[in-house]
């Protein structure tokens, strides 16, 4: 997106779009932060029910006094931790904000371990008077999950090993990719939803998903995706379900060149 051209975000009319789609990632409107994070839930759920666990999505609306309206637990897997029901929120969070972006400059994974803070600090009381562990499974926009979430995905490799009889690793890998192509995929849609006030011969945006040793998973995300604005290419994900070496990185494309950001 050529940055000398203020385009203007129409879902926020005084948001003036950034070049490399900061606000589109993070913009509330429009119904694509509802989406990514209800996907991200469902890959969850589903991990956890081919573990044979006992699973229930967005529960506690109405069980008790405290915030009686609130659903602290995305997903609520029973006689999860020392024979408590353990609820999971999932929660995206961007490095970028004002309020970390110092901080997250420093130190790798502050936006998640803050987002993991304010779960605890606003969900902690209704999950304790229910008898609850509040788990929250919280990510950065681009990929970096926080210290909870990792411990819960390798929680769940360990059981799910079992039950399918398959190796740790490629379970993991398995977890953390398709998580993983869900959030790039979202990030994409974000953009994309937003280029109606963007010129057609403007530059576009090339992502890079991360490959599975899934085969249904790599058929689905593997490849190129272009449609003239977006490009999305597939390449290894980390142990830790960030980007491989670029985590997060946010290609510019233009017609003659690509230059990385």
């Amino acid at each position: 997106m050529n940055s000398s051209i203020q385009s203007v975000c129409p879902f926020c009319p005084n948001i003036t779009l950034d070049p490399l789609g900061h606000h589109a990632v993070s913009c509330r409107h429009g119904g694509d932060v509802v989406i990514r994070h209800n996907r991200l839930r469902n890959i969850f759920a589903e991990f956890c029910r081919r573990a044979h666990l006992s699973v229930r999505v967005e529960v506690g609306q109405g069980l008790s006094r405290v915030q009686s309206n609130s659903r602290p637990a995305d997903v609520l897997v029973d006689a999860w931790d020392r024979a408590k029901p353990a609820a999971f929120d999932v929660t995206v969070t961007s490095p970028l904000t004002p309020a970390t972006l110092h901080d997250a400059c420093n130190s790798a994974g502050v936006a998640a371990h803050k987002a993991e803070c304010r779960k605890h600090s606003s969900i902690d009381p209704k999950c304790q008077e229910l008898g609850w562990v509040c788990v929250p499974l919280a990510v950065e926009s681009y990929g970096n999950w926080g210290k909870e979430a990792q411990n819960t995905f390798a929680r769940l490799t360990s059981i799910l090993s079992i039950s399918l009889h398959c190796p740790k690793a490629k379970v993991l890998t398995e977890i953390y990719g398709r998580l993983s192509i869900s959030l790039v995929r979202s990030v994409a849609r974000a953009i994309l939803s937003r280029r109606c006030s963007v010129p057609a011969h403007q530059q576009g945006y090339c992502l890079r998903l991360p490959k599975t040793s899934n085969a249904d998973v790599c058929n689905q995300g593997s490849g190129i995706i272009s449609d003239g604005l977006l490009k999305i290419e597939c390449y290894t994900t980390s142990i830790t379900g960030g980007w491989h070496s670029k985590q997060g990185a946010l290609v510019s494309q233009s017609r003659n060149s690509i230059a990385e950001n």
